[in-house]
């Protein structure tokens, strides 16, 4: 069982400081790794409260990451939103995303609510690669590229 103690307390000070170093003393590169890894932490922290406290394996967590990122790109620069408006928006598109997700999932259970979950994971995969607004396999820059010329 998990307990704290004064060795994860040092160890955690410790990781926290050596990221608040990179943070002030890294380039464009260093703070790229920071942030990526620290996207991928909120991930992974959402996947251990499903399936740590809930008992559910889920399939479906990247493609709720990609509905956020996607939604708050589009918002940002295809209608011009600031930066928080856009992270608004795009946190309201994936809340409603997951809770109708979570309305047809969570009526299952065992093996038929991973099969569920990885049945929307690869459905919102599939929409993305083929949606010519999204720029389907070639990303969303190239959908934006081809429009403004």
């Amino acid at each position: 069982m998990f307990s704290h103690n004064t060795l994860r307390y040092v160890f955690l000070v410790m990781l926290f400081g050596g990221a608040l170093f990179q943070a002030f003393a890294a380039e464009y590169f260093g703070l790229e790794i920071l942030t990526e890894i620290l996207i991928l932490a909120m991930l992974v922290l959402a996947l251990d409260i499903v399936a740590g406290f809930g008992g559910m394996v889920s399939l479906c967590h990247g493609a709720l990451m990609g509905v956020g990122a996607y939604a708050f790109a589009l918002f940002s620069t295809q209608f011009g939103a600031t930066p928080l408006m856009a992270m608004g928006a795009a946190i309201a598109i994936t809340g409603v995303a997951a809770w109708v997700i979570g309305a047809v999932c969570s009526r299952s259970h065992g093996i038929y609510f991973i099969m569920a979950t990885l049945a929307f994971g690869q459905m919102a995969y599939s929409y993305i690669f083929e949606a010519p607004l999204f720029g389907g396999d070639d990303g969303l820059g190239a959908s934006h590229a081809s429009t403004s010329a």
